[in-house]
């Protein structure tokens, strides 16, 4: 299983290199000692399952990070790292939709615990999405087959109308053409694709149990 991506921003390396070693035997890690970098690689579409964030930094602090991200329609979880002195910007980070703040200092395994959840917040509203959009995709494609099936038939129905002498087909031609009606429209594909679909939600599901349940 692919491990899922967290981005660490922090302007002190030293504590990126301390973060990222906690957190690189579970997830894939990417370290940024600016939120401008960070902003670089979003607009390549590079998306992390999960931001890590302290809140002071020179160039561009933690808040503005996170609202740069939700000014593109990035909701992915932000952890937000802050300092005693820093409860006001806290406050504003939450507001903005950060999903948990860590104190300094703190310890790592806290510091795991945090980002664990995050990403299982993440894994959990791709899930959501996901369903959402192939509940949606389902129920138009089977509103889509009923009306192709009603108007297949009905076209059917008007041939063998307009023929009139269903005696001189005889059933073998009858049952052919109502079958090449059917299968005109391919259910099997339908249903195969809706199965495909399925596996690919519990294997998100099987995924979240593999997080939530691994080792810190």
């Amino acid at each position: 299983m692919e491990k899922r991506k967290v981005f660490l921003v922090d302007d002190e390396v030293d504590l990126l290199e301390t973060y990222a070693a906690a957190l690189s035997t579970q997830y894939a890690v990417s370290s940024f000692n600016s939120p401008l970098l960070v902003i670089k690689e979003l607009e390549k579409d590079n998306i992390p399952d999960a931001f890590v964030t302290d809140i002071r930094m020179p160039e561009m602090d933690g808040i503005e990070l996170i609202e740069w991200a939700r000014n593109h329609a990035i909701e992915k979880p932000f952890v937000i790292i802050s300092g005693h002195s820093e409860k006001s910007h806290t406050l504003r980070a939450m507001k903005l939709g950060a999903v948990d703040m860590i104190e300094k200092p703190f310890s790592m395994q806290l510091f795991r615990n945090v980002v664990k959840r995050a990403v299982v917040l993440s894994v959990y509203q791709q899930l959501q999405n996901e369903l959402l959009t192939k509940y949606q995709v389902f129920t138009q494609s089977l509103i889509d087959l009923a009306k192709n099936y009603e108007t297949r038939f009905i076209a059917a129905e008007d041939e063998l109308f307009k023929l009139n002498h269903l005696v001189v087909m005889g059933p073998e031609q009858v049952n052919a053409l109502l079958k090449s009606t059917k299968e005109s429209v391919n259910l099997e594909k339908l249903v195969g694709a809706s199965q495909d679909n399925i596996k690919g939600l519990l294997l998100l599901v099987e995924e979240v149990k593999s997080i939530m349940h691994s080792p810190n």
